[in-house]
């Protein structure tokens, strides 16, 4: 058994691997102990209906589940994704849009990803190309 999402045995118990929101639950703990390096915000998406105007809110279509700015300056940003998750054509252009602006962004699967990807874009690295 390797990894975050690995399944976890608990008297001979399997349980799955945890959802979006235990994932980001689990994201938004580990950066609180990085405060210094990076702040952070949730991003929540999408719209409603207000009589017959539609009304969007977030950062637009396709934005990133977290978004924050590193010390040094530099726009961050998180998409996180379950292990069998795919982003939408919405969202891999929004993460290229970013990366093409400078800023670093990614897809994460798992705390230690976005663990890394926090030192990567710290270390002033480029954004890893967009997943397919």
């Amino acid at each position: 058994m390797s990894g975050d999402h690995a399944q976890l045995r608990l008297r001979k118990r399997w349980l799955p691997a945890p959802g979006e929101t235990a994932l980001l639950k689990a994201v938004l703990a580990a950066l609180a102990w990085r405060r210094r390096d990076v702040e952070v915000w949730r991003n929540n998406t999408g719209g409603m209906h207000k009589g017959k105007n539609y009304i969007p809110f977030g950062l637009g279509e396709g934005g990133a589940d977290l978004v924050g700015v590193l010390r040094t300056g530099r726009f961050w940003a998180v998409e996180l994704k379950t292990e069998d998750g795919r982003l939408s054509e919405a969202q891999r252009a929004w993460q290229a849009r970013v990366a093409q602006m400078g800023g670093y962004v990614v897809t994460a699967r798992t705390v230690s990803e976005v663990m890394r990807a926090l030192d990567a874009g710290l270390r002033g690295a480029c954004a890893p190309p967009v997943e397919e």
